[in-house]
This record gives structure tokens, C-alpha cells and sequence, in this order.
């Protein structure tokens, strides 16, 4: 059912869109910051979840020290509301650093599908807007939203943008059918699973993991790789990561998230702390 609140987010997100496409790389910093300024005075709920879950995960940081990180993070998420519905001008015609393409065109040579890991850390719909842009088949999972008229907005922004969006409700069998034909499946996979989760410790502290990552490559045996997009100034830089199995670790998720935490841990205000990413408790914690 579409409200009149659906509507309007609608209405603002292709105007956002339409004045972010005009402004240059360093008006739309400009711009995000003093939308993230806005956000950080304004949103009071989202703050206090966010402010509790930094203090738990870098608990030797001062009051004052993590209001400084917690300003940070709506300031940069401020600015990449704005990169994110500008993504196909930024890979177009903007300049982006990538480390261990290499890894990439490998795979790419071979036609091989691999599992492409990523977290909401920096600016994650960046990449696979590249890899589409670079000629990579790709499917994205995405996660349905609450808001129909976002939800509406973004799917729709995604189909231009090459991306290939797919429900997490998609048939399994399908997306191991595309992994095998040789696609690139993109799973961010840093939410909460609930009980059907994988408990993973993230920053000392078990956060319910989803096993999809783990179930496709036990199908498939395809490489898997961990990509992070994070913003440095005016410029992005995507790292490519590979994910060598290895049996003192229970899964690969137990390897990406230690990857994730490694980078959380140096880029602490481009992580997504407004997400319940330890909802579910462990209950033999």
C-alpha cells in the first residue's frame, strides 16, 4: 500500500538525485556534510543506538571521543547519501583507486563466478556500479525496505545503474546457477541474521552472521572475495580482498569478519553503527 509518506520520500529522492547530478565532486562533500550536520542535530533515536554501540566496541574511548567518532560517521554518511545516488557519475567520470584488480581480471579471464563480500562500511553501492561499468556480470542481494517509495527509488536507481538487484528472498538454487554461469553474486553480509545465523564475535562480542557466503561456496568451491569501498576526501578507493579457505576457521565468514572488523577499526565513522548488527542475543553467551 502506497501513503502519502511513501510518496514524499519518493518525491525527495529524485530531487535529491536531480540537484546531486549538477554539483561537483567537492559541492557535493560540501553538501553531505552539512546533510550528516543536519541528521547528527535533528535524528536523536538513531544517535543514541548508534553512540551505545560505539561505546561497547571501542570501550577504552572517552565520552567525548566517541561523540567525536559518532559526529563523523552522520557526516560522512550525510556525504554518501549523496555519492550514492550520484554512483554512475562518480565511476564514470570520476577518479577510483583500485587495489588488487588484478585478483579480478583473473577471474574475469577465466569467466569464472565468484562470491563477492562486502559490509556497509564507506560506500558500498559504488561497487558493483564498477564492476558493472567493467564488464562484469553481476547479481547484488539487496534487502527489501520499510519505506516502499526508498524502496521503489533505489531498486529502480540499481537497475540503471547496472547493478542487477535480486531479493534475498531469490531461490537459492538460482543464484548457485549464476555463480556457476559464471556471474559475480554480491552479498553484504554484516546484518543481523537472527536465530538462523552463524554467531560470529565482532568487535568481542557474538553478532548473529549470515551463512549464505558459507552455504554458496560449499556448492560452488568458487573463489571468494571481500571488497571495501571507502571514501578518502573527495575520492573513493575499492580494495579487493581474497579469501583463502582455511581450516582454523570454522567458515569464511569467520575470516570476512575479521577482515571487516580490521577495517571498522581504522575507518571507525564510515561504518553503518545506526543498524542493529547485535539484535539477536546468543543464548549460550
Amino acid at each position: 500500500m502506497i501513503t502519502i509518506k511513501n510518496t514524499i520520500t519518493r518525491i525527495f529522492l529524485n530531487l535529491m538525485k536531480n540537484i546531486s547530478l549538477f554539483l561537483s565532486p567537492k559541492s557535493r562533500y560540501w553538501f553531505g556534510i552539512l546533510i550528516g550536520s543536519l541528521f547528527f542535530k535533528v535524528i536523536k533515536k538513531r544517535k543514541k543506538h548508534a553512540y551505545s554501540e560505539l561505546k561497547k566496541s571501542f570501550p577504552k574511548k572517552s565520552n567525548s571521543e566517541i561523540l567525536k567518532i559518532l559526529k563523523k560517521t552522520h557526516i560522512h554518511f550525510g556525504q554518501m547519501f549523496i555519492d550514492a545516488i550520484s554512483t554512475i557519475k562518480i565511476v564514470k567520470n570520476e577518479d577510483i583507486k583500485i587495489l588488487n584488480a588484478d585478483i579480478l581480471n583473473k577471474l574475469k579471464s577465466k569467466n569464472e563466478g565468484f562470491i563477492l563480500l562486502t559490509a556497509h562500511i564507506g560506500n558500498w553501492e559504488i561497487i558493483p556500479v564498477w564492476l558493472s561499468e567493467n564488464n562484469f556480470k553481476i547479481k547484488t542481494v539487496t534487502k527489501n525496505q520499510k519505506n516502499k517509495g526508498a524502496q521503489f527509488f533505489f531498486q529502480n536507481l540499481r537497475k540503471k545503474n547496472g547493478v542487477n538487484p535480486v531479493s534475498i528472498h531469490y531461490p537459492t538454487h538460482e543464484m548457485i546457477k549464476s555463480i556457476k554461469n559464471g556471474d559475480v553474486l554480491i552479498l553484504a553480509s554484516d546484518q543481523d541474521a537472527g536465530k538462523k545465523g552463524e554467531f560470529i564475535n565482532f568487535f568481542g562480542r557474538p553478532a548473529s552472521t549470515p551463512r549464505g557466503a558459507s552455504v554458496f561456496y560449499e556448492k560452488t568451491k568458487c573463489e571468494i572475495i571481500a571488497a571495501f569501498c571507502i571514501k578518502e576526501k573527495l575520492k573513493y578507493s575499492i580494495e579487493f580482498v581474497k579469501i583463502k579457505p582455511n581450516n582454523q576457521y570454522p567458515s569464511i565468514m569467520f575470516q570476512f569478519t575479521e577482515l571487516l572488523e580490521k577495517k571498522v577499526r581504522e575507518y571507525p565513522n564510515q561504518y553503518f553503527w545506526f543498524h542493529k548488527r547485535w539484535k539477536t542475543k546468543n543464548d549460550n553467551y
